[in-house]
């Protein structure tokens, strides 16, 4: 079973490909040094491109929290912190596999 973690973003315009250059960076530190962390993905929306969403996959709940507490994770969330207009987390458990 996976658990995945999604962060819904809205950004100030002037701010989108500062973000966009910098969470790109951010999602391949997370996949070459953590591996707990299988998937880290960017979207942004097609209609608002102000609005984004990480899609993230971690080998469990453990792996996030470990995920949360890195440097790494800390330094980007300090960095974007005044990019960002609003910002909402959702996690997902698996409970089913297909």
């Amino acid at each position: 079973m996976f658990y995945v973690h999604t962060a819904h973003l809205v950004l100030k315009p002037e701010f989108i490909d500062r973000f966009k250059a910098r969470i790109r960076r951010h999602a391949q530190t997370c996949l070459d040094a953590e591996a707990g962390c299988s998937v880290f993905r960017t979207f942004q929306d097609r209609d608002d491109p102000t609005r984004f969403m990480m899609y993230e996959v971690y080998a469990d709940k453990e792996a996030d929290t470990i995920h949360r507490n890195t440097p790494r994770f800390k330094q980007l969330r300090e960095e974007i912190d005044d990019w960002v207009t609003n910002r909402d987390w959702w996690f997902w458990e698996e409970f089913s596999e297909a």
